[in-house]
C-alpha cells in the first residue's frame, strides 16, 4: 500500500476512533443505573473509586492520607470513607493532580488527560509496530486492528490504570527492543527502562 494511502487511512482511523471516544466522554455517564461504562465501555467501578479519591484530594489535599486514595467519599460533609492501601495509587494521584490543575472535580473535564495520552498512544502503536515488523503493510494492519478493538477503544478515557498501564507497556517493550538492537547498549536507555518499570509498578500490579 502506498505511503500516502496509509497516511489517509490512519487519519480516517484516528477521526473514527476518537470520534467514538469523545462521544462516550460526553454522553456515557459515570454514574448510571444501567451498565453505563461497564464491560466493553470501560470500568465504572474503578473510575468511581478514582473520582472519590479526586474529590477528597481536591478538598483536603494529598498529605491528609499520605497520598493514599480514599473510596466512598462524596465530598458533601460525610466523612465516612475508606483509605485504600491495597493497590498502587499513582492513577489516583495523577487524577487528583488533574483536578488541582483544572480546579475542578468534574469527571468529563478530567478525562481530557487520559484522552490526550491515548492520542499519543494511538500514533505510538503505529510507529512501534512499523519498527518491530519488517513488512509495513502488516504493521499497519496490525496497528489498525488494535486501535479498533475494545482493548484500545474501551479504555481510552478511563482515569484508572488501564490507559497508563498499556501505553507504558508498549513503550517499555519498544525501548527494550531498541536497547538490544543496538551494538553499543546505552546505559541511559537502561536507566529509562528502569524508571518506566518503576512507574508501571506504581500504576498496577498486573504488568
Amino acid at each position: 500500500m502506498p505511503m500516502h494511502k496509509q497516511k489517509l487511512l490512519k487519519l480516517a482511523l484516528f477521526l473514527f476512533c476518537f470520534g467514538l471516544i469523545i462521544i462516550r466522554v460526553l454522553e456515557v455517564p459515570l454514574y448510571s443505573e444501567g451498565d453505563g461504562r461497564n464491560f466493553i465501555r470501560g470500568d465504572s467501578y474503578s473510575d468511581k473509586n478514582v473520582h472519590s479519591a479526586v474529590k477528597f484530594f481536591h478538598k483536603n489535599g494529598f498529605r491528609e492520607t499520605a497520598f493514599l486514595p480514599v473510596y466512598g467519599y462524596d465530598s458533601l460533609g460525610d466523612e465516612n470513607y475508606t483509605v485504600y492501601t491495597h493497590y498502587p495509587a499513582l492513577p489516583d494521584i495523577l487524577a487528583g493532580t488533574y483536578a488541582y490543575l483544572l480546579d475542578t472535580t468534574n469527571i468529563t473535564a478530567l478525562r481530557i488527560f487520559p484522552v490526550l495520552i491515548s492520542i499519543a498512544w494511538f500514533f505510538l502503536l503505529f510507529h512501534i509496530l512499523n519498527t518491530l515488523l519488517p513488512d509495513r503493510q502488516k504493521a499497519f494492519v496490525s496497528a489498525s486492528i488494535i486501535v479498533l478493538s475494545t482493548y484500545f477503544l474501551g479504555w481510552a478515557d478511563t482515569l484508572h490504570k488501564h490507559t497508563y498501564e498499556e501505553a507504558f507497556k508498549w513503550v517499555f517493550v519498544y525501548l527494550l527492543f531498541l536497547y538490544y538492537e543496538r551494538l553499543k547498549r546505552n546505559n541511559f536507555l537502561l536507566g529509562v527502562l528502569c524508571l518506566f518499570f518503576l512507574i508501571i509498578a506504581n500504576i498496577s500490579f498486573e504488568p
